[in-house]
């Protein structure tokens, strides 16, 4: 009898043990979280390559008759392009654009023609640079100064033509219409047209003052920006 009572307390002794096991909390740790990201760089549009005087000439070098004459000059080398805003230079300068993302702020890229100055070619001849104001003419009356883009080779650029009359007359001359959020290092758009400037010298009811001399026409000036305004869905 005695045994089995010990045995008996035995295990009445153990039970407290064991819920003292049970509700035990299981060990834990404090441990933080962090991550790291790499930012490419932001895309930015770049406008270069040209800045110089233009001079108009005849084609073929004809000269004036007295009849209504054309003349024309081609800007090469006007670059609108892409790239990263930290390595701006590469999209216009002919170099490989660098990685970028407009981080969904998508722009488009404008290259705007205003005209400035003066809406007047004004004559001068000779070596000595004589005025005849009998020379002179507007814009208007040469049919205004025409200005076109040839875009054929530029992926994804439109050109809009002008003709420009009037000092502020201003037109989008070629633009990237459409971009994508990110572009891959040498994938960024770029663009260099052979862009045509022209008037027309009009019909004279006489002989100019200085025929059989040279002739310089000056007044109309062109000032070209680069414009980006934020793509509209």
């Amino acid at each position: 009898m005695n045994n089995k009572k010990f045995a008996a307390g035995l295990a009445a002794a153990c039970l407290p043990l064991m819920m003292l096991a049970i509700s035990t909390p299981a060990a834990s740790a404090d441990s933080g979280v962090s991550s790291e990201v790499d930012a490419i760089d932001r895309c930015a549009w770049v406008l270069g390559g040209f800045d110089s005087n233009l001079t108009l000439q005849s084609a073929g070098g004809a000269k004036y008759q007295g009849e209504a004459l054309s003349v024309s000059a081609t800007i090469t080398g006007l670059t609108l392009g892409l790239s990263g805003y930290l390595y701006p230079e590469g999209a216009a300068s002919g170099g490989t654009s660098t990685e970028c993302s407009f981080y969904n702020d998508e722009q488009q890229g404008q290259a705007e023609f205003k005209l400035s100055t003066a809406s007047e070619f004004q004559a001068t001849y000779g070596t000595s640079n004589t005025d005849d104001d009998a020379m002179d003419f507007t814009l208007t009356e040469g049919g205004g100064l025409g200005i076109v883009a040839d875009v054929s080779g530029c992926t994804g650029f439109a050109d809009n033509d002008a003709a420009f009359t009037a000092i502020n007359d201003l037109a989008n001359i070629f633009l990237k219409s459409s971009v994508t959020n990110k572009y891959a290092a040498g994938a960024g758009p770029k663009c260099s047209p052979d862009i045509e400037v022209s008037t027309t010298i009009p019909a004279s009811a006489g002989a100019p003052a200085g025929a059989g001399q040279d002739y310089s026409f000056s007044g109309p000036a062109l000032v070209i920006t680069l414009q980006t305004p934020d793509m509209v869905d």
